[in-house]
């Protein structure tokens, strides 16, 4: 009787195991062949003071296409501060590029960023005068996040997508320092 007992535990085991087994290995087949979101909706969170604002991709095409460019949207920003953006995973878990573009193109910059090393970015508003310009401290104009993504073609095969956020300040403080080019 007691053999018996031990044999019917020892096989309740087994088939418990079996069970975990399986559903880890099912899990796990799924978790690897989830079809990735598309790139063309993914949203970074864009904001400055009180104002936020959903950027959605200004292009987003398989690599090498033509793509048809989208609104930029527009952020009002004040006379100081930063303009905070907060990426998605689907974006910062892959190596992504942030341009900042200011009234002044000397202030301009890129920066890059390597897989999970940042989920946000935060850009100056206003930076320090540029060596040899009057005075002027430069204000930010255009914010671009660039990042390549794996999305799925017409086909429905994965292929890479070159994916491009932009967004624009709404700023009464900025103003152009480039010289107009002389009429002909």
């Amino acid at each position: 009787m007691a053999a018996r007992k031990n044999l019917t535990q020892f096989a309740i085991l087994v088939a418990a195991v079996a069970v975990v087994v399986t559903v880890s290995v099912v899990f796990q087949h799924w978790w690897n062949n989830r079809p990735a979101p598309n790139p063309a909706s993914l949203a970074i969170e864009a904001s400055s003071g009180d104002n936020t604002v959903e950027v959605t991709p200004f292009t987003a095409c398989e690599l090498g296409e033509k793509c048809p460019e989208n609104p930029v949207p527009s952020l009002k920003i004040g006379k100081t501060g930063d303009v905070k953006l907060v990426l998605p995973k689907d974006v910062y878990d892959h190596d992504w590029a942030l341009t900042k573009v200011y009234d002044e193109p000397a202030a301009s910059g890129e920066e890059y960023f390597k897989a999970y090393e940042a989920k946000e970015a935060t850009i100056p508003v206003e930076v320090d005068a540029v060596d040899g310009s009057d005075g002027h401290r430069p204000r930010l104009v255009v914010v671009e996040v660039k990042s390549l993504l794996v999305g799925q073609n017409d086909e429905g095969q994965e292929a890479p997508f070159e994916v491009v956020w932009s967004l624009s300040t709404d700023d009464a403080f900025a103003h152009a320092s480039a010289t107009p080019a002389p009429e002909k």
